[in-house]
């Protein structure tokens, strides 16, 4: 029997044209004890009895019966609750059936303690597609989970808001589902673009315009054009390039003046007899001239020696900035929170924040490489860095990373804060583009007479990051996240072109851009290889994801928690794995429960577009992975939750209470062992169990690229990267095997191994492969020896494949460098491949070529 919400209208089942599916085995307590126990004895009365239920809401219970007036069991209060106000909603009906449990439930079953005997009854639950989220978040915060039902009015259509829509989902993610008539899955590739609901695409559409008109404004950006250039000091040993000189000239005008009129963000206005200034974006004014000596962002494209013009510019200023530490300059104006800077020493020295300890190698390299040795350097890192702040205010420069930083944050002896430091450079500068977050309020806090934001991608997922710079270089009154928006972005997302002078404005004031085409720097090549699998792999990996997709959905069907994604990303990461390895993989396992592993960035990334990226603790939105004290950097844990980084502490204190060998997840109950987070480094290392490589069959990709690294190994020298260590070994397997001498560097080597291994691949003739987990070759490297890239396979985020192969295409490279990469046909790796295009594309659009 149907029931209606009592809404006035016409109880017409077209109206209901949702099932959202069923509410399974709801306890219904038996009213009529011996008809059942009568009834129970003949399965065919019992089903033609009860075949279909009727439920009778009465008071504050709900009745279920064989007829609207023989009630025989009632629902539990809870439960009967639930059902009421599903029928609030004024969409929804209900159909009661017997669960399938039910008569064996009452053949086998005796009276409980109490002597009640229950009655197991599933609820299908029907109604419009509008009210489908709020049915589902309802039952959901009664931890009830709609299930598959065994009846479906055949006029409805299947809407189950708690099941995780695989077509969906896997399109998304560049994955096949398997086909509904056979065992073999299909291999065209489902694009993204091909489930997109309307709202979808007009906000895409509307992206694309707004990227389209910041491509616009950079492209009409005239600065660059008027810069002179400024020569180096004599005791900068390497020759300046002209762009180079330019930018000298450019951080001098920043930090000393004069600011030419027409790239001033104040002109100079009368009134009533009075001067006043007034600023060309927000129109606010001053009576006191606003200084606009204070820094700004160098955002030249990687490889064009952002490094080099900041070492020159510090030589160049090292007067200026004895004079600063000892009090000469008191009249010009040192920009600090409070105005005054308080008791804080001034210092001579430079701060550079870089994002990792490779990268404070890598500024002592230059500096050793291109000054005269007159610069002290500092390098204020681990355990043995200097504490007392008037020892490291006499430094020249003084180099320490983001993490660093953040750590010493809290820290009120911390010798970073008692210091009002005469220039902060922060290297990869994107990395504080969240100003919600400790790391900018962290580097934000240390004072400054000059900030300087050095960045290739300054603009990486929308203007807010741009926001995060200018508010770290002081540009008020922009410097206010509110007024960034209401002046710059607002404009953006209006009609009218000449809105877009605000941002033009702005960045021709305090921002540098050149691309690598000033340098005529050698071509780039790139090329796609597609690889064709063999009969065996196809077959190998079909099988695999019908089998994969398969658990997937049974895990679908009894759970509802954010571990419902997890096979997803378990199962893109094994066929990803199996691009790679071929029949040389071993088979996977069979339960998702035994070993999890995924790519945590893509993890991450299909999280955020489901808006499920929040912490299992406190639900606050995750951003990004591990890296700095923030909350909105998270962490997986090996039975996959996510975890914000404030809620690590209180999660591993659960764990550590209990003893080793019983420890347990404190939010799912799964046993632990001792490692109880995945992150990105513990992807690339070797898989545990299921994932071991055989030492027998075949992999058509390594075989193909072992045939292109054969014939272009006398050309030059070599990179192979990949994001798996596992696929580096069986890289390295074939080398050997053709008797192709390599080197290799990965996550597990110490910086000192790193170094040494670099320097004999750049050095020694005989050396001309190296091997390398991607990650590592996309952090703070020069290796311009090197001029034919592999990239094994393709990214899920494609600026960590562009900033692998900016670290061969800079300064210093002279010959073509040709880019390979291999894509297996039929996979998941053409869909990765189109989406790294289209996310590619739209970075094009954010800066002019």
């Amino acid at each position: 029997m149907e029931w209606y919400a009592d809404d006035g209208e016409t109880s017409c089942p077209s109206r209901f044209n949702k099932v959202y599916l069923q509410i399974h085995n709801a306890n219904a307590k038996l009213l009529d004890v011996d008809t059942f126990l009568t009834t129970r004895l003949d399965q065919k009365l019992f089903e033609q009895k009860f075949s279909h239920l009727h439920l009778s809401f009465k008071s504050h219970a709900v009745l279920v019966g064989y007829s609207a007036i023989e009630h025989q069991a009632v629902i539990n209060e809870e439960t009967s609750k639930i059902l009421r106000d599903l029928l609030s909603f004024g969409s929804c009906r209900l159909e009661a059936y017997p669960s399938v449990e039910s008569h064996k439930f009452l053949t086998e079953k005796t009276a409980t303690t109490d002597r009640h005997y229950y009655l197991p009854v599933d609820i299908v639950v029907y109604g419009s597609a509008t009210a489908s989220k709020s049915v589902g978040k309802l039952l959901s915060s009664a931890r009830i989970y709609l299930q598959h039902p065994r009846y479906q009015d055949p006029d409805t259509a299947y809407d189950n808001p708690h099941v995780l829509d695989l077509a969906k989902l896997f399109a998304n993610s560049g994955l096949t589902t398997p086909s509904r008539t056979g065992t073999h899955t299909p291999n065209t590739y489902m694009t993204a673009n091909s489930t997109k609901p309307k709202e979808k695409v007009d906000n895409d559409h509307t992206q694309l315009q707004l990227y389209q008109k910041i491509s616009r404004v950079l492209g009409s950006l005239t600065r660059y054009k008027s810069l002179t250039r400024l020569e180096a000091d004599i005791k900068v040993t390497a020759t300046l390039l002209p762009h180079q000189e330019e930018a000298l000239e450019f951080m001098s005008q920043r930090e000393f003046g004069p600011t030419p009129s027409e790239y001033s963000l104040w002109s100079r206005r009368k009134r009533d007899g009075q001067d006043f200034y007034e600023n060309c974006i927000t129109k606010s004014r001053t009576a006191d001239a606003p200084d606009e000596t204070i820094g700004g962002i160098l955002a030249d494209d990687m490889g064009l020696g952002k490094t080099l013009t900041v070492i020159s510019t510090i030589i160049r200023t090292s007067g200026s900035a004895t004079e600063f530490a000892q009090g000469r300059n008191k009249a010009k104006k040192v920009h600090s929170d409070d105005g005054s800077g308080g008791n804080r020493l001034h210092s001579r020295a430079t701060l550079v924040i870089v994002p990792s300890p490779l990268l404070i190698d890598g500024w002592k390299n230059e500096i050793e490489m291109h000054c005269d040795g007159s610069l002290n350097v500092n390098s204020y890192h681990g355990r043995g860095r200097e504490v007392d702040a008037s020892t490291l205010a006499d430094w020249d420069i003084v180099l320490t990373t983001y993490h660093t930083v953040a750590a010493d944050a809290s820290d009120t002896d911390c010798p970073l804060k008692k210091l009002i430091w005469y220039r902060i450079v922060l290297d990869e500068a994107h990395i504080i583009r969240r100003m919600s977050t400790k790391l900018f309020q962290a580097v934000f806090q240390l004072e400054a007479k000059f900030r300087w934001c050095l960045t290739g991608t300054p603009i990486q997922n929308s203007l807010e990051d741009l926001a995060s710079l200018v508010a770290f270089i002081r540009c008020s009154p922009l410097d206010s996240l509110s007024e960034f928006r209401k002046h710059v972005i607002s404009p953006l997302l209006k009609d009218t072109n000449e809105e877009t002078s605000h941002l033009r404005n702005l960045l021709d004031a305090v921002c540098l851009r050149r691309t690598k085409k000033l340098l005529n720097l050698p071509e780039v090549v790139d090329q796609d290889r597609y690889v064709h699998f063999s009969t065996a792999e196809k077959a190998y990996y079909d099988e695999t994801q019908a089998d994969m997709v398969a658990i997937v959905k049974k895990q679908d069907s009894h759970t509802r928690s954010s571990k419902d994604y997890f096979g997803i990303f378990q199962l893109q990461l094994q066929l990803r794995r199996l691009c790679n390895h071929g029949t040389v993989q071993k088979v996977f396992s069979r339960s998702l429960k035994d070993d999890i592993q995924f790519d945590p960035a893509q993890a991450l990334d299909l999280l955020k577009q489901k808006r499920k990226a929040n912490c299992a603790y406190c639900n606050v939105h995750i951003d990004e992975l591990e890296g700095f004290i923030d909350q909105t950097k998270g962490n997986f844990t090996v039975c996959g939750h996510l975890i914000c980084s404030q809620c690590v502490p209180q999660h591993d204190s659960s764990i550590s209470s209990e003893p080793i060998g019983s420890q347990q997840c404190p939010v799912c109950e799964t046993p632990l062992g001792p490692d109880h987070y995945i992150n990105s480094a513990s992807c690339s290392q070797t898989p545990s169990g299921s994932e071991d490589l055989s030492s027998w069959g075949t992999s058509s990709k390594i075989s193909l690229l072992i045939h292109d690294i054969e014939t272009t190994n006398h050309e030059g020298k070599s990179i192979i990267f990949s994001s798996w260590t596992r696929s580096l070994d069986l890289v390295g397997r074939h080398l050997t095997q053709h008797n192709l001498t390599f080197v290799r560097i990965d996550g597990t080597y110490t910086l000192t191994q790193r170094q040494n291994i670099l320097n004999s691949f750049d050095k020694e003739p005989g050396t001309r492969i190296l091997l390398m987990t991607t990650g590592t070759g996309a952090v703070g490297l020069n290796l311009t020896i090197a001029d034919h890239v592999y990239i094994l396979e393709p990214q899920w985020n494609p600026m960590v494949e562009s900033q692998a192969i900016a670290r061969v295409l800079r300064i210093g490279q002279k010959k073509e460098v040709k880019v390979t990469r291999y894509i297996v046909k039929g996979t998941v790796e053409e869909g990765m491949r189109s989406q790294q295009l289209r996310k590619l594309g739209y970075a094009k659009l954010g800066w002019r070529d």
